[in-house]
């Protein structure tokens, strides 16, 4: 196991305008790389109580300063006793990349250690390139492990990096710095062939290659300025994203007001904040609608692509509970599906849906539902039977032809999980997680074993060990969290090399 090393290097306390606040500064030494950010806590801030977090991105030109040095939302979020914190690094573009990507993830870690918040009441504000970042974390960090983020409000967005660049270089630009500036070009590439594309919110060019599907579920705030050439950038209405949003949860897009500025400059700390506070995170809405560049977890679905390359997956998933119902569209591009059912229905029995897919060069797709019943019997709304497969706690089928599947489960959940024999030791899950005291982890195992499992904080310290008892199958085991602060945690089991488990411990 690799365990990530961080190294505070400076931590200096200041006072603010807004009050008896702590200012903290953090350079975090994190393999070789820098992360630089500024939080402020707010006066009376109690770690036992759930504080929520507005993190800030700053635009071109700017610093994780900018927050707190041109605007009120200081004032405004110490009012409100919430953190805000803003980060910045590797550079003038950290807004749109990869690196920007996992500084803010370290950074909202950190913040988390050690000053705990409300993981369901996350906000991110910006003002022109950093307007829409926090759309774009959002369609890049939608997983289950992810920060989810509750909403996002920005001024004068620059919703679309990608197509923004490409213009540049078709007028003939050839300024490196405005092309850096704008990001997102094809030698950003750094793990799959789509990577750049997520530097853009929307990418208006060709809404089959955005991510922007991903966001149709979150809370978003736009506005811009009366003199703002966003208004109508790219050779694009800058409102044609309301229309690519249609039927989302919630979108407040304002015509230019009347302010004749552009960025943060335009945004109303107070009606901005009160909008925000109007919403926690949907960790299980019920309608996904996703765009996926490469396998990957997007809420509570996991897909592996098709072979072809250079293709978008797309898929939608619609569940019901009332009506008992969870249509699957397979759209393009998805070899495999696994829809995990950790939202909180009330009763397991029957399960209707129609499942389809709609690529016609996808033979057999897979459709997988995790943590559910033993099936008691499958088959199509015709009567017949259809080919299944139950594993554990997981449903296995070809998709082999589509249509209205219904599933009759046991009547109760509440029931030990048949066993069967792993080939490999696995750290599956654990149940709850957040966490408040105790926590079940789920442990597969191949053989009759005693192992010992321990358990590292952020830092990378021991802070807890498990002595356990294994048994051949899956294996349900109790961990309490007493001793243990709030915080960040990873199960390891000593002397295998297998993916650490992520747990996040709130007291």
């Amino acid at each position: 196991m690799q365990l990530i090393t961080v190294i505070i290097t400076s931590s200096l306390l200041f006072s603010s305008t807004a009050g008896a606040v702590e200012f903290v500064n953090e350079s975090l030494e994190v393999g070789g790389d820098t992360v630089i950010f500024v939080a402020q806590i707010p006066d009376g801030y109690n770690p036992e109580s759930s504080s929520a977090i507005v993190v800030a991105w700053h635009s071109w030109g700017n610093n994780q300063y900018e927050i707190f040095d041109n605007t009120e939302f200081d004032d405004e979020a110490n009012r409100r006793g919430w953190i805000l914190t803003s980060h910045y690094g590797p550079g003038s573009i950290h807004w749109n990349n990869h690196d920007a990507q996992r500084h803010c993830d370290i950074m909202l870690d950190w913040l988390f250690e050690n000053y705990p918040y409300d993981p369901d009441s996350i906000y991110m504000i910006g003002g022109s390139m950093g307007g829409a970042a926090g759309q774009v974390w959002h369609v890049n960090n939608c997983g289950s492990n992810d920060h989810l983020i509750a909403a996002t409000a920005g001024g004068s967005q620059i919703l679309d990096t990608q197509l923004r660049a490409i213009q540049y270089l078709a007028e003939g630009d050839t300024n490196r710095s405005m092309r850096d500036l704008f990001g997102g070009l094809p030698g950003f590439s750094d793990s799959v062939d789509y990577e750049y594309h997520r530097a853009s919110a929307v990418y208006l060019a060709d809404t089959t290659e955005s991510l922007h599907f991903n966001s149709l579920t979150l809370p978003v705030w736009n506005r811009w300025g009366s003199s703002d050439l966003e208004v109508y950038a790219y050779g694009y209405p800058a409102r044609v994203y309301e229309r690519l949003r249609t039927g989302a949860t919630e979108l407040t897009a304002f015509a230019p007001s009347d302010i004749a500025n552009h960025g943060l400059l335009i945004m109303w700390p107070e009606g901005v904040c009160n909008w925000l506070s109007r919403f926690s995170v949907n960790r299980y809405p019920d309608t996904i609608s996703i765009a996926a560049d490469e396998a990957d977890d997007y809420y509570y679905s996991y897909v592996e692509l098709g072979s072809r390359p250079f293709t978008f997956g797309r898929y939608g998933v619609w569940k019901s509970e009332a009506d008992r119902r969870l249509d699957i569209s397979l759209i393009r591009n998805i070899q495999e599906i696994t829809v995990r059912f950790e939202f909180p229905w009330s009763r397991y029995d029957t399960l209707w849906g129609e499942w389809s897919n709609e690529d016609g060069t996808i033979t057999n797709p897979v459709v997988h539902l995790q943590d559910i019943p033993r099936v008691l019997e499958a088959y199509r709304s015709d009567g017949s039977p259809f080919q299944y497969v139950m594993q554990e706690d997981e449903l296995v089928i070809t998709l082999a032809e589509n249509g209205e599947y219904v599933i009759v489960f046991e009547p109760t959940f509440a029931r030990e999980p048949p066993r069967s024999i792993a080939v490999q030791y696995r750290l599956l899950n654990s149940y709850p997680n957040p966490f408040n005291a105790s926590t079940t982890l789920q442990i597969e195992s191949p053989r009759s074993a005693s192992k010992q499992i321990l358990f590292y904080d952020i830092q990378g310290r021991i802070v807890k060990k498990l002595n356990v008892q294994l048994s051949p199958g899956v294996n349900q085991l109790p961990f309490e969290g007493e001793g243990l602060s709030t915080g960040i945690y990873f199960a390891v089991m000593e002397g295998e090399t297998l993916t650490p488990l992520k747990l996040m411990l709130l007291k």
